[in-house]
């Protein structure tokens, strides 16, 4: 084997081992860190949502119960008989005292009793008791605007729905200084009479939450930083456990990846012995260990096929000679045959193409007619062409039937996988002193014909499915009688498919109105004039895919058609 075709086998392994050593820890710690952070956020967020629900209830309950406890100095008329006395009266003045004292004993930042208008524009403040000496307080009985929506809407809440208790928070971000207040209201003198006793005014009761938010942002701090830590602290752990079971293997795969690329030698000690785990890993180094002995029967059986093909030394002379050995050299036997008569063409789209055809008696009285494409181009499929070929032939025999023929070969194929490559193939065998033609399709193009001295048509045969493909798969042969005179063509995709510059494809069309140009063209004539066709159609625009064709015309038993040429 040439060190140009190891190298050749060696790259991609050696790309998986690079690409595993290189990428495969760093995505695998990544990833876990990317979870733990995902999954500690998302529990920070709930625990955060939690946590200030919970502050905000227990600060607003406790700024209730004060509000209720205030509220009941003013029950039954209380107010009215102070509000009646004026600001004045020792009444008023002893009120005073008593919300003074409430608001200092509370720590709150105000105590206020307030009558809102009945159109809530504005408000009068009967008590303004102000503990933080930063902020207005209200002279007694004075009237102000009322302008806060909130307010607002407490208040209507209050007097026209019955509410009773309503707050109204400041956070932060809406005021330089955070506040929460407590609304209730105050009601009048409650009789046997009043069902349904009137609002007579408000009480509000505001409390700082400076240390509400500070408590917030003191928890986000805390929890963001643990989350933090137990993130890396799981990752790490979970990379400690990770590491013996998933990349420790994986290092021992890709070590002998390395070694096999550079000896093509199985391993002594298999992987399957090194690593002992039921799971994908497992399963991995088990076909990783068929893998290489798949490859040292392949490389024993190009080295055995070189030999064979005098040992050709550079991949270019080793795809020309197997080329040159799967075409059909010109047969005198067939060609003085005087039933038929016969043209073939080829041209690879590389040195080595992947299309092939053969012609061949099976006995005296039966000729073989093959034409096939292989999946691939160059060197490989040039290989698996020649395979395809001597095996087509070879189990070509008498009275074998195409089908069955088609049928034994693609289950070798699929048996003998090599890669991903399938072959296309058309087989007839075409009985010489009759016409008549038996065929089986394998994914091929359709046949075209002309019979009666008529145009060329296509012949819809039975189609299989690709030789290859799929083992165990079923071919129907297919029966023509030809007259004589009759003319049979077949080709590969690559004559429908050449393109133009305008990236347009012949097609099939254009093929048959190039044999019709000709309408007792003989076969060499025919693919002549196929040929010009394409050149003109492509105008030098460069091929993508082998172009082969192969013609015969049936010209009757032992030349009748020629023979009542020559007597005419």
């Amino acid at each position: 084997m040439t060190n140009t075709r190891r190298a050749a086998m060696d790259r991609p392994i050696k790309n998986i081992s690079n690409r595993i050593k290189g990428k495969l820890v760093f995505r695998v710690v990544l990833g876990i860190l990317t979870a733990m952070l995902t999954m500690g956020i998302v529990l920070l967020l709930l625990a955060y949502s939690w946590f200030s629900h919970s502050l905000y209830d227990v600060y607003k309950g406790n700024l209730e119960r004060v509000a209720s406890n205030a509220s009941v100095w003013f029950d039954d008329g209380e107010l009215e008989d102070i509000i009646r006395e004026g600001a004045d009266s020792e009444a008023y003045r002893e009120m005073q005292a008593e919300l003074i004292n409430y608001c200092k004993w509370q720590d709150l930042i105000y105590i206020s009793i307030i009558m809102p208008s009945a159109d809530y524009t504005q408000e009068t403040f009967y008590f303004d008791v102000v503990y933080n000496a930063d902020i207005e307080q209200y002279e007694p009985f004075s009237t102000h605007p009322l302008q806060d929506e909130n307010y607002i809407s407490a208040y209507k809440r209050i007097y026209e729905e019955g509410s009773f208790q309503e707050t109204v928070t400041k956070s932060s971000r809406e005021s330089d200084s955070p506040y929460m207040t407590i609304i209730v209201p105050i009601f009048e003198e409650y009789n046997d009479e009043t069902e349904h006793p009137e609002v007579a005014a408000v009480l509000q009761i505001r409390d700082s939450i400076d240390e509400m938010e500070s408590l917030h942002t003191e928890f986000r701090m805390r929890a963001l930083a643990a989350t933090l830590l137990l993130s890396v602290l799981t990752a790490f752990l979970y990379w400690f456990f990770l590491h013996h079971d998933v990349l420790q293997p994986i290092q021992v795969i890709a070590d002998e990846t390395d070694r096999f690329s550079a000896n093509n030698e199985p391993a002594e000690t298999k992987l399957s012995e090194k690593i002992f785990a039921d799971d994908e890993i497992g399963r991995l180094a088990v076909s990783i260990d068929e893998m290489e002995e798949q490859i040292e029967q392949h490389l024993t059986d190009v080295k055995k096929l070189t030999i064979a093909r005098n040992k050709a030394e550079t991949e270019l002379e080793l795809g020309a000679q197997i080329q040159s050995a799967a075409l059909p050299a010109k047969k005198e036997s067939i060609a003085a045959r005087p039933e038929i008569e016969l043209a073939s063409y080829i041209r690879p789209a590389r040195e080595v193409g992947g299309d092939f055809f053969d012609y061949f008696l099976v006995d005296d009285d039966h000729l073989a007619l093959l034409i096939a494409d292989v999946s691939d181009k160059g060197v490989p499929a040039a290989l698996f062409m020649m395979g395809c070929k001597i095996t087509l032939k070879t189990l070509t025999e008498p009275g074998r039937k195409p089908s069955k023929i088609l049928e034994e070969v693609n289950n070798g194929l699929c048996r003998e996988k090599i890669g991903d490559m399938f072959v296309t193939v058309w087989l007839g065998i075409l009985q010489l002193s009759t016409g008549r033609l038996v065929t089986a399709n394998g994914g091929h193009e359709y046949p075209l014909i002309r019979q009666g001295g008529g145009e060329f048509r296509l012949i819809r045969d039975p189609h299989g499915l690709v030789l290859g493909g799929m083992e165990d798969m079923v071919y129907k042969d297919f029966e023509l009688q030809l007259q004589p005179g009759d003319t049979l063509f077949v080709y590969t995709d690559g004559v429908p498919e050449a393109s133009s510059r305008e990236k347009e494809l012949l097609g099939l069309d254009r093929t048959l109105q190039a044999l019709n140009l000709t309408p007792e063209g003989r076969p060499e004539e025919l693919i002549g004039s196929v040929i010009d066709t394409i050149d003109t159609f492509v105008d030098g625009e460069p091929q993508f895919d082998d172009i082969t064709m192969l013609c015969v015309s049936w010209r009757g038993p032992a030349g009748e058609q020629a023979n009542a040429g020559q007597s005419t």
